[in-house]
């Protein structure tokens, strides 16, 4: 028995040694805000930025020429995290498709984002309507930007963003009147002046929004009055 609790006594002594002189360490890198579908760049946007949050020292690369990044790595305190803002550089995508590519991160684990820049603008109201690819990617998504509204509404609220002073907005259509018609880099709510529509059949109005050399067409149709 005493050999018993000398052999515990040794092994517990081994034990509390091995663990006095260990570190444990602590691996995690991540972007933030964490965008799981990809983080999404408009035709007209020239820069946007993401965060890397590592307990590591990191390199990234682009995985794609359309786009650039900075910083391309950082090193880490051994012990501490740190967060790192990185910037994205890209053109306006001028193209008759959307843009995509991926930020990959090298650190203790291999972390990756998405990118997608869109061919149109950032129009919010009315909401798009994607149509899918035949393929299934990205590259070949479309969007059509088309609202409705009955014969005797008066107003109609348009709501967008543009990423470039100088945006201009235009319509196709005398029953609409707009109250301004050009706009700084930033969110827009226009309301748009309608004259009620005194026939029975629905009529259609295209305005164009361009902004930084992209233009999207945006259809706002008034329905007719109700026959009697």
């Amino acid at each position: 028995m005493k050999q018993i609790k000398a052999l515990l006594l040794a092994t517990c002594a081994l034990l509390l040694t091995a663990c006095s002189e260990s570190s444990y360490e602590y691996h995690n890198t991540y972007f933030y805000p964490q965008q799981p579908y990809g983080k999404v760049l408009y035709a007209d946007q020239e820069s946007d930025s993401t965060t890397i949050i590592s307990y590591d020292n990191w390199t990234a690369r682009t995985t794609a020429d359309w786009f650039s990044i900075n910083p391309t790595s950082a090193n880490i305190v051994a012990g501490s995290s740190a967060s790192t803002r990185v910037d994205i550089t890209t053109t306006p995508n001028t193209g008759t498709t959307n843009r995509t590519g991926a930020i990959e991160v090298d650190a203790y684990d291999k972390i990756g984002m998405m990118l997608y820049q869109y061919r149109w603008l950032n129009v919010t109201n009315p909401s798009p309507a994607y149509k899918e690819a035949a393929d299934g990617t990205i590259a070949g998504r479309t969007a059509e930007f088309n609202g409705t509204v009955s014969a005797a509404l008066t107003t109609y609220e348009l709501k967008f963003r543009v990423y470039k002073d100088g945006a201009t907005l235009s319509c196709d259509a005398d029953w609409i009147s707009l109250p301004e018609t050009t706009f700084s880099a930033g969110a827009h709510t226009v309301s748009l002046a309608l004259s009620p529509n005194p026939g029975e059949t629905a009529r259609t109005a295209t305005l164009t929004l361009s902004s930084n050399g992209i233009s999207t067409p945006i259809t706002l149709t008034q329905s007719g009055q109700p026959k009697e």
